[in-house]
């Protein structure tokens, strides 16, 4: 008879940690994404690094667009105090800060801040789009939905929560 050769077994298939997601229109071409965050007090404060960050840079962009119109119109300190005035700022930086954020995360699968803090999301288009509409309500009501973050086992924002999609860590290489 004739001996069994010395490879007769199979060997065992090694598999990279984190699957690449697959690239289709409607998914952002974002990979290496951890999944197995870890949702401690570090990843909190890394989110909130990283929308402090955004929204410094927002605001220095929002300033110097209205800094730039304004530049030739001749204004008083009694003008720009009105709180009327103070109000249509306070909106219109609202609104170029949640736009930015939310064009970059739809677009890139993160935002200038989330990337300087190692994070990304990895959801479609749409449910990208829809958490971001959602941050509204997050941050309407006092931001109690922002809050909640702080007693979530795995550190979730409402928007998080409502749409089951939130940034996780990049993988390190």
């Amino acid at each position: 008879t004739a001996a069994p050769p010395v490879f007769a077994h199979k060997a065992p298939v090694i598999r990279p940690a984190v699957q690449p997601i697959e690239n289709d229109k409607d998914q952002p071409v974002y990979k290496h994404i951890d999944k197995t965050t870890n949702f401690g007090a570090k990843y909190l404060l890394k989110r909130i690094a990283a929308y402090l960050a955004d929204s410094a840079l927002n605001l220095v962009i929002s300033v110097t667009v209205l800094y730039l119109l304004l530049y030739e119109k001749p204004l008083n300190a009694e003008l720009i105090l009105n709180s009327g005035v103070i109000v249509v700022f306070l909106l219109f930086t609202g609104l170029i800060n949640w736009a930015s954020i939310t064009s970059q995360e739809v677009v890139f699968g993160t935002s200038i801040g989330k990337r300087l803090f190692g994070l990304a999301l990895d959801g479609k288009i749409i449910t990208t789009f829809l958490r971001a509409l959602l941050f509204i309500f997050s941050v309407s009501f006092g931001g109690i939905g922002l809050f909640w973050a702080v007693f979530d086992r795995k550190k979730r924002c409402w928007h998080d929560l409502a749409i089951s999609l939130q940034p996780k860590e990049k993988v390190r290489l």
